[in-house]
């Protein structure tokens, strides 16, 4: 069963309103099916957590705070902060304002684990955006693999799989505003499908480098999709 974490940003009377879409407490968790690593390789000790944050929803670009201190700063629609920020580990507070603005629209708290690897991805149509945390642990992949994990930010795509060209299935019955945990893929593999209903609704590229987290959040575009690769090197 997929372990979600998604929170849900309402717009009621023209203002964004933060509701748990799964209810009771909201904690940063692992998500999703597919392979665990927590016995592979070599594990980076604990220290704080590497937070990345990607605009995969619809709408204008935001500042990110965590603790009332602007960590990420007008992001764009598609963007991500480039390098991961270093948060210490426990309880935190995350805003999101409109760029420029000193007002949050929504805020919500998440418990952030030292020694993990998380994308905090904004994902949904405008008026509707909600929150996908996944996490998962900073260890690195054995020789000649990288370690990978899928977010679905597609609406209406429910029901994906995703398959490495001419090799293994990475994820099952994967619905909107879930995410997997990381699972090893050879380098040798260059391209993943998406597959919906049993068709194949896109194919494309994933930089599978040796020692390498990838984080694959894939997004909407146009009538199809499109897939926006985060990478992390773990030594």
């Amino acid at each position: 069963m997929q372990n979600r974490n998604l929170i849900l940003l309402l717009a009621l009377a023209g203002s964004l309103v933060l509701a748990s879409a799964c209810g009771g407490k909201q904690n940063a968790g692992d998500g999703g099916s597919s392979t665990s690593e927590e016995a592979v390789g070599s594990t980076v000790d604990e220290g704080p957590a590497y937070v990345r944050f990607v605009h995969a929803a619809a709408g204008g670009n935001v500042d990110i705070h965590v603790d009332g201190q602007r960590q990420v700063q007008n992001l764009a629609q598609g963007a991500f902060n480039s390098t991961a920020l270093q948060i210490p580990a426990g309880n935190h507070t995350v805003a999101i304002h409109a760029a420029g603005s000193g007002t949050a629209m929504a805020s919500f708290p998440t418990d952030f684990a030292g020694g993990r690897n998380y994308t905090v991805a904004l994902i949904g149509s405008e008026g509707a955006v909600e929150v996908e945390i996944a996490g998962g642990p900073r260890v690195a992949p054995a020789s000649g693999t990288s370690s990978f994990r899928v977010i679905h930010a597609v609406p209406g795509a429910n029901g994906a799989s995703f398959r490495v060209e001419d090799g293994p299935s990475v994820a099952s019955n994967l619905n909107f505003g879930q995410s997997t945990q990381f699972t090893q893929v050879p380098t040798s593999a260059n391209r993943v499908q998406v597959i919906v209903g049993g068709e194949q609704i896109y194919s494309g590229p994933v930089p599978f480098n040796s020692g390498r987290q990838i984080t694959t959040v894939v997004v909407p575009d146009g009538d199809g999709c499109r897939f926006i690769n985060i990478t992390d090197a773990v030594r």
